[in-house]
């Protein structure tokens, strides 16, 4: 998803042209990744996103947004798939898996 795309699309539910506004970054099969959905709260000033697994559409959390810069921001690292706590912990050696083989 171009940058354009999203600036524009966060602007659509700024200025209510839209309900709401998906953001997902197409994937091949073997990949993961999480779409966002992004509303105007009833105060008309900050923003709910909602993050969900575009598959199976299971929400896995919301965030309040305050404005269009960290809606941006936020919405363009969960597109990048930015890794899960879990992971940084395993990758810093905080956790480790076991063989169970």
């Amino acid at each position: 998803m171009e940058n354009t795309e999203i600036i524009e699309k966060i602007n659509n539910v700024r200025t209510k042209e839209s309900t709401h506004e998906i953001f997902f970054k197409v994937r091949p099969p073997e990949e993961f990744g999480d779409a966002v959905k992004l509303l105007l709260n009833n105060d008309g000033n900050t923003f709910r996103a909602v993050v969900f697994d575009p598959d199976t559409l299971t929400e896995f959390y919301e965030k309040t947004l305050t404005d269009q810069k960290s809606a941006y921001s936020f919405i363009s690292q969960t597109l990048e798939g930015k890794k899960t706590q879990a992971e940084k912990e395993h990758e810093s050696g905080q956790i480790e898996y076991i063989n169970l083989n």
